[in-house]
């Protein structure tokens, strides 16, 4: 049997685009059909959630090729492999986890939509500790809607072979918590163009989406982008989003949208808000 050596690089929590590239180009040739892979994590000194969900990603879209995606675990340190424990990512390699600490939103992943446990991951999980910010009752159940219906769009919008995953990490250093949904399906960019809306640039395909009430299935709904990136105005927080040669991202009420050179195949968001204990939002 014959195994590639791939090298994984560092994907910090304060990145540009640049970053990102630089960490799907080192994955970029593996995606679909390939040999057999053995990542060595030597220059990997630090993942974020956003990494994280690329790496969980790219394993599961491989197993549906039938490849095998292994670690060199002599190649990783001690704290990424406790971070890769406490996310479950260890499991996806025959490893075992670390034990859960309110910090980690670890890795969820679906097949097929099970809707009571998207609830109770958002509920139990996502909302553990000290990883939100505070809310009244009102915008707690609005965002719970919003997640939720990001989750459940993957299996409405998507065709992800590999369905769906969601993951995230608290930064208590930081007071922010990043939160990714991913999958591995047509991409929110190409969706939107193949609906006939007429975008020839995927950032700009994009920013539709971003838009009350826009959506690419026929009755309501958009209200769960649209929700979360007006919160993340507020909040002063981030918003990114990767679908096929699409880039977004979002910082307060600032946005920029623009084509990357590496695609990601399908879509993934990532949000990251400000944990402010002397703030309680509400919906305005």
């Amino acid at each position: 049997m014959t195994w590639d050596r791939l090298g994984v690089v560092s994907l910090h929590l304060k990145r540009d685009v640049w970053g990102t590239a630089r960490f799907l180009n080192t994955l970029a040739p593996y995606w679909g059909e390939s040999p057999d892979v053995i990542l060595d994590l030597s220059a990997c000194t630090f993942l974020n959630a956003e990494g994280a969900a690329i790496l969980a990603a790219f394993v599961l879209h491989r197993q549906q090729w039938g490849r095998q995606t292994q670690i060199d675990w002599e190649t990783v340190s001690a704290e990424i492999r406790r971070q890769l424990g406490r996310w479950e990512l260890t499991k996806l390699f025959g490893a075992n986890n670390h034990p859960w600490t309110d910090n980690a939103i670890p890795l969820f992943h679906q097949t097929e939509l099970d809707g009571e446990a998207v609830e109770g991951y958002i509920g139990t999980v996502i909302r553990a500790g000290d990883n939100m910010p505070a809310m009244t009752p009102d915008l707690v159940k609005e965002t719970n809607r919003s997640l939720c219906e990001l989750l459940v769009n993957i299996f409405e919008h998507a065709g992800s072979p590999c369905g769906g995953l969601a993951i995230g990490q608290y930064y208590p250093h930081v007071k922010e918590v990043q939160f990714c949904v991913c999958d591995l399906g047509l991409g929110l960019a190409r969706k939107v163009q193949q609906a006939g809306f007429a975008q020839n640039c995927c950032g700009s395909a994009i920013q539709w989406a971003l838009e009350e009430g826009h959506s690419t299935k026929s009755g309501p709904g958009g209200l769960g982008l649209f929700m979360l990136r007006e919160f993340v105005k507020v909040n002063g927080g981030s918003l990114r989003i990767l679908a096929n040669t699409g880039y977004y991202a979002q910082k307060g009420v600032n946005r920029t949208a623009q084509s990357m050179l590496t695609p990601f195949p399908g879509t993934l968001i990532q949000i990251g808000l400000l944990i402010r204990p002397d703030e309680v939002y509400t919906i305005q």
